[in-house]
């Protein structure tokens, strides 16, 4: 179980990682030079990858079971969606998007994943810390 002190370091980068996607979101009238096909799958990546980052880190964050900090990261991931795209509704030109709400659920989702695949890895670095300490005779 990571540290308290780790805990907070996690939680801190997703502050900043947060004001980085409000900050990113306050952009008036985001012009790109691709094409439109590719602007849009670029867009969509990148809201995806944002709110991948964004779900990890809180549940890395959170000071809790693993089901406990998956609930709370998709809460709040979710809920920092919402409130990002009511945001973009005041920001000349551009607008909020139910669709964006999906495809950010679909990046909390993905984190969600990330996050959880890690459980087996500490896991096994725990059995193989106590198959270490029982050889060693450092227990019983």
């Amino acid at each position: 179980m990571p540290s308290i002190k780790l805990k907070y370091r996690y939680f801190i980068c997703a502050i900043i990682w947060a004001v980085l996607i409000f900050y990113l979101s306050s952009i008036p009238d985001l012009k790109s030079s691709l094409p439109s096909l590719y602007d849009l799958i670029s867009r969509k990546l990148a809201h995806i990858s944002e709110y991948a980052v964004l779900s990890y880190l809180i549940a890395r964050g959170l000071n809790s079971r693993k089901n406990e900090a998956v609930a709370g990261a998709v809460v709040l991931a979710i809920a920092y969606s919402l409130s990002d795209e009511q945001h973009q509704v005041y920001v000349p030109g551009r607008k909020g998007s139910p669709i964006d709400i999906f495809i950010d659920a679909i990046g909390v989702y993905l984190g969600m994943v990330i996050f959880l695949k890690q459980a087996p890895l500490s896991l096994k670095s725990k059995i193989k810390k106590t198959a270490h300490r029982l050889r060693s005779g450092q227990i019983f």
